[in-house]
Formats: structure tokens, sequence, C-alpha cells
């Protein structure tokens, strides 16, 4: 699996999360977290999908509030609800 996901990382350009089960969260949270650690600088996108991803931001936001992660980690990704958002983040 960690081949997987490390070839994953190499061969894309750009991560669009879009809504899945705990494999896509594995994978996003391991893209997330190896972006942080400057391992790739590759741009996230969630797309949030009749708000399929808002609980998670809540969470995110809580963890960030609790200070067990800076406010850095938000800016890790960006969060947009249709395919045209995410072709604009994708091309600015």
């Amino acid at each position: 699996m960690h081949t997987r996901k490390r070839m994953m990382i190499e061969k894309s350009n750009t991560f669009v999360i879009l809504p899945g089960r705990f494999g896509t969260l594995d994978e996003t949270f391991k893209v997330l977290t190896w972006k942080y650690m400057s391992f790739h600088d590759k741009p996230v996108v969630f797309m949030n999908i009749l708000d399929y991803y808002t609980l998670l931001m809540e969470m995110i936001n809580h963890v960030t509030k609790s200070k067990f992660t800076s406010f850095r980690q938000k800016s890790l990704f960006q969060i947009v609800n249709t395919p045209k958002d995410v072709m604009l983040v994708i091309h600015n």
C-alpha cells in the first residue's frame, strides 16, 4: 500500500479529493501529511459535493483551534463546490 501511495504522489500533478470511503480518507491524509512535510507541493482540492466534506472541515478547524496543529495546516488544501471551481484552482 505504501508503494502505491508513493507512486500516486510521484505521478500526480494535482489531487482532487472526491467523496469516498475510508480508503479515500486514508490517501487524502497521506497526501496532506506529505505536503506538510514538504515531500511535495502539489495542489490539493476537496470537492465538497452536497457538503460531503463540511464536517471534516469543521474537525480540521477544531483541531487547529485546539492548538493540536497550526493554522498553516489549512493552507495545505482548498475546498470548492463545483468542477468549474476545481479547474479554476488548478489553473491558477
